[in-house]
């Protein structure tokens, strides 16, 4: 396919270097560089080279088949296979099979992650009302849950000149209630993510056949406990968090690999899982989410997106 889209395209194919599995080495450093950062000779391994093919690498699990949650900014969820799903319900349903670390594949499905709150805070530190981690949690605790929703992955979200006024927008236009205190604000928007998680988990184990016993959730997002809480509550499944910094340690385990320091990703992974901080939440019984997330789902047409 690669071959036959730069023909189409004229491209002079030639200047392109070859495709590298991750794991191989592909030379040493240049001597010029190791001169300038005293290092010495070394050699330069490919790694799963997308963020998150490596964050995938270093999923802290010991089991043969899992979902993950790689959340930052954006989200990326979805499960390793050994070979690409390529059916029709994955097209219409709009999942990937991107390449991963020894021969695996990341069937996953992009998702808005913590974009929206992170523009919220800025625009509160704008005006001079900043919030602390502490009193951003004092803030949505306070409030009461499944109030107001929003479909996080709509394109109004990207970039809007006020977040906040784009949230109650929204909520104003599908005859909610409007969320007028931080904590509403932060609220609607974390639960919307965690049911759009829950969205997205219930159609990929439908499409792959795989039900999983928990969700594995890696990245900056780990570290937001309403997040994780409010997904393990959406999905009635654990959510164990952690690492944080699963991009870079995925990074290093395949060069450990190569380097014949571990001798492969199953260990890597259980290595992972006995060296970092993980913290596991169990889902909590709330009344009235069932038909909160039924809500959602039917009163803001929410779709595969």
């Amino acid at each position: 396919m690669g071959h036959r889209i730069i023909k189409e395209l004229d491209l002079p194919y030639h200047l392109l270097p070859p495709l590298v599995e991750a794991g191989n080495r592909v030379g040493t450093i240049k001597e010029s560089l190791a001169k300038e950062l005293n290092l010495p000779e070394m050699d330069v391994v490919a790694v799963g080279e997308h963020d998150t093919a490596s964050a995938v690498a270093a999923i802290p699990t010991r089991e043969e088949s899992f979902a993950f949650l790689s959340c930052g900014t954006w989200s990326l969820l979805g499960t390793e296979l050994s070979s690409p799903c390529i059916t029709e319900e994955a097209f219409r349903e709009n999942f990937t099979n991107e390449a991963g670390v020894y021969g695996t594949t990341r069937f996953l499905k992009n998702i808005m992650g913590l974009w929206i709150v992170q523009r919220c805070m800025e625009e509160w530190s704008q005006h001079d009302e900043p919030l602390t981690y502490e009193e951003m949690g004092e803030a949505i605790d306070s409030t009461k849950p499944f109030v107001s929703f929003i479909n996080p992955d709509e394109d109004r979200f990207l970039s809007p000149s006020s977040m906040i006024e784009e949230v109650r927008a929204y909520c104003v236009e599908t005859e909610q209630y409007i969320p007028k205190t931080k904590g509403e604000i932060l609220r609607c928007i974390l639960e919307s993510l965690s049911f759009k998680y829950r969205f997205t988990m219930e159609r990929m184990e439908a499409i792959t056949g795989r039900t999983n016993r928990c969700l594995y959730l890696v990245g900056g997002g780990s570290k937001n406990q309403w997040l994780c809480q409010f997904t393990a509550n959406a999905i009635n499944r654990p959510v164990v968090a952690g690492p944080t910094e699963a991009t870079a340690l995925g990074n290093i385990v395949v060069q450990l690999i190569a380097g014949k320091h571990v001798s492969d990703l199953k260990t890597a992974r259980e290595m992972i899982a006995n060296s970092v901080s993980i913290k596991t939440y169990d889902a909590n019984y709330l009344s009235g989410l069932e038909r909160s997330y039924e809500r959602f789902v039917s009163h803001l047409s929410i779709t595969a997106n």
